[in-house]
């Protein structure tokens, strides 16, 4: 499944041509990260499902797939961090041995090189 975003004047037929949905989206959706589209579609497949825990999904001469809902989740333990996951650090000094840098050494606008060693 891949989530679309359309635009309607009454919930049923889209607005104008694909041409002028692109501009639409790209600005009412910037600020969607991947947990916005994440809840967006479970919340599709739940009312798919019309609340239940499974989704079949038709795939032909009387096959389906079967989808459990929610979705099993995974959890890694590496990722990126997004700006609710930053925590305050107590102190300057604690900023400045975390980085490994201080203010009288190179400043981030420079480019660091490493060596292959």
């Amino acid at each position: 499944m891949a989530g679309r975003v359309v635009f309607t004047a009454d919930g049923h037929s889209p607005l104008g041509s694909a041409k002028r949905f692109a501009p639409l989206r790209r600005s009412f959706c910037k600020s969607w990260r991947n947990d916005k589209w994440r809840d967006l579609l479970l919340t599709f497949w739940f009312w798919l499902a019309d609340g239940a825990a499974f989704l079949d999904v038709p795939m032909g001469e009387g096959a389906a797939m079967r989808l459990m809902l929610p979705p099993i989740i995974f959890e890694a333990a590496f990722g990126i961090d997004t700006p609710d996951d930053a925590t305050p650090l107590d102190d300057e000094e604690d900023s400045e041995d975390s980085e490994g840098a201080t203010d009288d050494e190179s400043s981030d606008d420079e480019p660091e090189y490493l060596d292959d060693e």
